[in-house]
């Protein structure tokens, strides 16, 4: 245990590094209350900190996830250089022997269906650059049954995006993603941009149609039958994309 560190901060680790895991601090029946009442933490009011009505010692500058605002410059400016760890030695097997834990959501994941057996998918930025290094997720757009639709944020252009999100456990994307770049040109089909496969998933970035769901729209109309020109617009386009995608 470092020395360093003061006798209740030592106190506070030992009880929660226990080896077996029903003797740690808070596997008792008073759980996380248990942690609390630990001389660590005997500064904290915790009703008042609930009703956030402590001030913390410092806010934070940072505005964005890779912000490295609070990180000294002395550091922040060197090239970054592959550091390996030293090689274990020969009992280095037995470290962290008696101690298992297997995180909750890696069991729902394998709970999940099996991957179909799909076509390859074409990644049109030709890089092995992941959706997460050149997109930031925002708000919820739409969900489907196999899909979810996101907004997304480019972090160099600051441009908006839509993504939608594929599990290729319940669906192959591949039709769908050809179909996008071989008519991505037609004024009424929407633009594809990139698109990401990620093992189970597929991040296939679009323009961003703000207009919203047709039939919310519709719905939103108390007389539609007011606006036949915008109607008639509609029902004109819809069918001639049909034609268009049918015959090609």
């Amino acid at each position: 245990m470092p020395q360093f560190m003061s006798l209740e901060a030592q106190s506070l680790l030992r009880m929660l590094f226990k080896r077996n895991p029903a003797n740690r601090l808070g596997a008792g029946a008073d759980g996380v209350e248990e942690i609390k009442r630990h001389a660590f933490f005997s500064t904290i009011d915790w009703n008042k900190l609930y009703r956030t009505e402590l001030q913390p010692p410092f806010k934070p500058a940072a505005g964005k996830p890779d912000d490295t605002f609070c990180f000294d410059p002395e550091f922040t400016a060197k090239t970054p250089k592959d550091s390996p760890g030293i090689p274990p030695s020969a009992n280095a097997h037995q470290l962290f022997k008696g101690f298992s834990f297997v995180a909750p959501a890696s069991l729902d994941d394998n709970k999940g269906s099996p991957l179909l057996s799909i076509l390859p998918i074409v990644q049109m930025h030709g890089g092995s650059a992941q959706f997460s290094d050149l997109y930031e997720l925002q708000e919820d757009i739409g969900v489907g049954s196999y899909s979810i639709c996101k907004r997304c944020v480019h972090r160099v252009s600051a441009m908006d995006y839509a993504v939608k999100i594929i599990d290729k456990g319940k669906r192959d994307p591949s039709e769908e993603i050809e179909i996008l770049m071989r008519y991505g040109q037609h004024p009424n089909i929407i633009t594809l941009k990139d698109v990401y496969d990620e093992g189970r998933y597929v991040y296939v970035v679009t323009e961003l149609m703000k207009g919203g769901e047709l039939l919310d729209k519709i719905l939103r109309q108390k007389f539609f039958c007011t606006v036949k020109r915008e109607a008639s617009s509609v029902l004109y386009t819809i069918p001639r994309l049909s034609t268009t995608c049918t015959v090609k």
